[in-house]
């Protein structure tokens, strides 16, 4: 796995840790998971925009 350094805000870094600590996850596995679920969203949304132009 490869090391990304990013910045984010003191009260979203607190949000992050808060979440990470209710869940037992690692802040990193949490800001993976939420990247993906991110990601997987945008995919599955550009796919449903798609399916909807080329049924017209």
């Amino acid at each position: 796995m490869r090391v990304v350094t990013f910045k984010i805000s003191e009260e979203l870094l607190e949000m992050v840790d808060t979440l990470a600590q209710a869940t037992g996850l690692s802040r990193s596995a949490l800001i993976r998971r939420a990247l993906i679920l991110l990601l997987k969203g945008e995919v599955e949304d550009r796919l449903h925009v798609e399916r909807k132009v080329f049924k017209a």
